[in-house]
C-alpha cells in the first residue's frame, strides 16, 4: 500500500482527536494514535480491503465514542457539555 495513503489515514485521525475534550486528548490521544497507526500499518501488509476495513470500523465508531468522551467529560451527569 503506498506510504502517502497510509500518512494520509494517519494525519486525518490525528486530525479527527482534536475533536474530543482537551482532557480526554491528553489523557488518551497518544496512545490512541499509536493503536491506529499498528492497526492500519499492519492492515497494509495484509492489503488495500484491511485498510478499508479498519478505516471504516474506526469512522462508524467514532461518533459514539466522541459523544461518550464528552458524557464522561460532562461536570453533571447526563448533561453534555460542548
Amino acid at each position: 500500500m503506498k506510504h502517502t495513503i497510509i500518512s494520509l489515514l494517519l494525519s486525518c485521525f490525528r486530525w479527527s482527536l482534536r475533536l474530543y475534550p482537551a482532557a480526554f486528548r491528553a489523557e488518551f490521544g497518544d496512545e490512541m494514535e499509536a493503536v491506529f497507526a499498528a492497526a492500519v500499518r499492519e492492515a497494509a501488509e495484509e492489503g488495500p480491503g484491511a485498510v478499508i476495513f479498519v478505516f471504516l470500523k474506526e469512522t462508524a465508531e467514532f461518533p459514539t465514542n466522541l459523544a461518550d468522551a464528552y458524557r464522561q467529560a460532562a461536570p453533571y451527569p447526563g448533561v453534555i457539555v460542548m
